[in-house]
């Protein structure tokens, strides 16, 4: 499934990682925080392009009149890099 996105992962990787294996752990925490940041930034794009529920500054109430639009959820995403 994720085939086609190994080869450029690894190239960002080798970037990131400059003397592989010489501290293992280190190399694995910078492989997670890669991921991490990588999925953090693919779910804004997703939920950037969402209408998020809005239908303009006014909706049709069920009384017959208008609503107006008064505030929005913010469509940041919080990320848990810290």
């Amino acid at each position: 499934m994720y085939e086609q996105i190994l080869d450029p992962f690894e190239q960002l990787l080798q970037q990131e990682i400059t003397d592989f294996g010489a501290d293992f752990a280190r190399d694995e925490e910078t492989v997670w925080k890669t991921i991490l940041a990588l999925g953090h930034a693919v779910l804004q794009r997703i939920v950037g392009r969402q209408r998020n529920g809005y239908h303009g500054s006014h909706i049709r109430c069920a009384c017959g009149g208008w609503m107006k639009f008064v505030d929005h959820r913010s469509r940041d995403i919080h990320s848990l890099l810290g």
